[in-house]
């Protein structure tokens, strides 16, 4: 079978999964199965996927242009739409004319973001060195190896002189004789990631750049459920340096509380959580948020966060009374345009059982193709969104002059 074969019965089957349960195709949470994905927590993984990107790539020394972004495979959107706060142009690229129907449908930022439906074996569609960002997750797994590649370099021609690709791709099957990871933790009913988070004021500590201090947080369990970590796993209370407008993540890991082992519905009590002050003079948000360490920020399943204001001159800093902070940007989706994307309405109940193929390249191969490219590989990381069955990785690479 030839390329154009294969990349139209591959357009055929998103096709129908677009058409059956589009949410769930994309991330397949067994939970989620036929139309129970919330889109507002559907797109929301994919802010933080690319908060979390975007920290990657700036706490590695590079400062990306914000001209433009691509988000190849990109389904209904998920990272397409993610990416758009952060650049003046962004593109979406997938091979189902029914995904990409869907994205349109659900567009918050027609001024900026377009969705292109791209059958060929090359991305002959988009012109040399035109942007500045390339991202690509959970997709090449789903492509046959040979083309995997042919789009890994077409990745580089697109990207601009400086510019990164972040992608990730399996190796290889789990072999008898490879350790599994740890076990993460165990996630929670995502109902349970309700909680309300408070500040009362500083503790102790001298307020100046750069220093520490101790605040005083009011933790409220508005869940349903009980957290136990002996159940799940450890969770605790964090912040997020993040840029005054709150547009860009400074620092993604700074103080960190452990919360009691047993929180029962309703409870609510306090805590203390040291913070480092920034250094530098500017405005800043300090953004308070729950950990379920190794699974997600309470914020991923749409948890309110709590946000302080505070300023940093030469010698002093101003902490505000924080104002209530809403979840992150998420896309609204009415009842009403969900049924004419034809999101949540299963039409085809055989399709909820055809398997999704799964390929992997040596992770060998893939860094010759990407030496051959002319790229540098800034960064190769461990991933684990196959589960144990595959050993994965996600490439960080940094297109050369």
């Amino acid at each position: 079978m030839d390329d154009i074969d294969i990349l139209r019965e591959s357009r055929a089957l998103w096709d129908r999964h677009a058409k059956h349960d589009p949410l769930w195709a994309i991330l397949s949470d067994p939970e989620k199965k036929d139309g129970i994905w919330d889109p507002s927590r559907f797109f929301q993984t994919g802010v933080s996927e690319i908060s979390s990107l975007l920290y990657e790539v700036a706490s590695r020394g590079f400062q990306l242009s914000r001209q433009s972004a691509l988000d190849f495979g990109c389904g209904v959107g998920r990272l397409t739409q993610a990416l758009a706060p952060h650049f003046a142009r962004v593109v979406g690229v997938d091979v189902s004319p029914r995904m990409i129907e869907i994205a349109r449908t659900l567009n918050r930022f027609p001024d900026r973001t377009s969705y292109v439906a791209n059958d060929a074996p090359d991305l002959k569609i988009l012109r040399d060195a035109g942007f500045d960002l390339v991202v690509s997750r959970i997709v090449l797994q789903h492509i046959e190896p040979q083309l995997s590649l042919r789009y890994i370099r077409e990745f580089r021609r697109i990207l601009r002189p400086g510019g990164m690709l972040v992608f990730q791709l399996p190796s290889h099957e789990r072999r008898s004789d490879e350790a599994v990871p740890a076990p993460a933790a165990k996630p929670m009913p995502d109902d349970a990631y309700c909680a309300a988070i408070a500040f009362k004021g500083i503790i102790d500590g001298v307020v100046r750049p750069g220093s520490r201090i101790t605040l005083d947080l009011e933790i409220g369990n508005r869940s349903a459920f009980v957290w136990s970590q002996r159940e799940f796993g450890r969770m605790t209370v964090g912040n997020h340096w993040l840029d005054g407008a709150a547009e860009r993540m400074l620092v993604r890991d700074d103080g960190r509380t452990g919360i009691p082992e047993l929180v029962h519905a309703g409870e609510t009590w306090h805590v203390p959580l040291t913070i480092t002050l920034p250094h530098d003079a500017g405005e800043y948000q300090c953004e308070l948020d729950l950990s379920h360490e190794g699974v997600l920020w309470f914020h991923d399943k749409g948890s309110a966060t709590e946000r302080v204001s505070v300023g940093v001159g030469p010698a002093h800093v101003t902490v505000a009374q924080p104002t209530p902070s809403p979840p992150a940007s998420q896309p609204t989706t009415s009842d009403d345009n969900v049924s004419k994307a034809g999101t949540f309405l299963p039409r085809e109940a055989n399709v909820a059982a055809e398997p999704f193929p799964m390929h992997g390249v040596p992770k060998e191969t893939v860094l010759q193709t990407l030496k051959e490219c002319g790229t540098e590989v800034v960064d190769v990381q461990d991933d684990r969104s196959c589960g144990n069955d595959w050993v994965s990785y996600q490439y960080f690479v940094r297109r050369t002059a």
